[in-house]
């Protein structure tokens, strides 16, 4: 099991503040991020929700992790995204232009 294990669907069902919005906006089912959180918590040995059949609040320890989780996950999407980027540009570059701009002036 990975550190990073349920971080993301932590992230997005305090930011939801609902398990069905948070797995709907991610694309998985709402039985997963309720395992995912549950195993979460259970690893750190905390509760980071209250949850009522009506809410989903953070708890204090729950809203201090995810400042720090939503910074952290934004960091790994920048530097994920600075590495794809990196690479040489590959393919075909055409440049066309009309034939006037081409052209030789003809005045004197």
């Amino acid at each position: 099991m990975s550190s990073w294990d349920g971080i993301d669907e932590f992230i997005a069902v305090a930011a939801a503040s609902s398990f069905s919005k948070a797995a709907k906006a991610i694309g998985m089912s709402p039985t997963h991020v309720s395992r995912a959180i549950s195993q979460l918590e259970q690893r750190l040995q905390v509760l980071l929700f209250h949850r009522t059949t009506r809410r989903v609040s953070l708890t204090d320890a729950g809203r201090v992790f995810f400042e720090h989780c939503q910074r952290i996950a934004l960091e790994r999407d920048e530097a994920i995204a600075l590495v794809a980027e990196q690479g040489e540009p590959q393919g075909e570059l055409r440049v066309s232009c009309s034939t006037t701009m081409c052209a030789t002036p003809t005045w004197s």
